[in-house]
């Protein structure tokens, strides 16, 4: 009867240990998130993951606010996107298709939208967004050697860049 009582005292206690383990992850979470976000250039940022590019698929996404949509329609051999949201009502929407594809998108602030469309399969599709602001729009449509390891910086609100590429048919 005394070992029933050790053995159930043991359960409890392991069980109350698992809990306090798992309320500590989150701060590391949250501790994470502040250090991304802490860096004082986002172009580093852009270079470093680039630089991360290998020969597996990899799609990472951050999101942190509320009501913010990540939708990638990505057909590729070797692809590395990394996207960011930080706010509220962001929205990224990938639809590429390419033998590699690395991506970065960063959206920070409120009600962003970015629409990347490269529907023909070229050899390679690079590009890089930040959006810093309010009701920053960014439509993207096709890719050609100008084009080519873009980077768009949009820092304000209410913008709206359409860059349209002669590749799109």
């Amino acid at each position: 009867m005394k070992i029933q009582v050790n053995i159930y005292q043991l359960l409890i206690i392991l069980l109350f240990s698992n809990i306090i383990f798992a309320q500590n992850s989150d701060d590391l979470l949250v501790k994470s998130n502040k250090n991304f976000l802490n860096k004082k250039d986002l172009n580093s940022v852009i270079t470093s993951n680039s630089n991360n590019f290998s020969s597996y698929n990899s799609v990472f996404i951050r999101q942190i606010g509320n009501d913010n949509d990540i939708v990638s329609n990505s057909q590729a051999t070797n692809k590395s996107i990394n996207t960011l949201q930080f706010g509220d009502e962001n929205k990224i929407d990938l639809k590429i298709k390419a033998r590699k594809i690395d991506e970065t998108v960063i959206q920070i602030g409120l009600s962003n939208s970015f629409l990347d469309l490269n529907p023909n399969g070229n050899y390679s599709h690079k590009t890089s967004a930040i959006q810093t602001g309010k009701n920053q729009n960014l439509i993207l449509a096709g890719n050609n050697s100008i084009s080519e390891k873009m980077l768009v910086n949009m820092k304000g609100k209410g913008q709206t860049i359409l860059i349209r590429n002669s590749s799109m048919k």
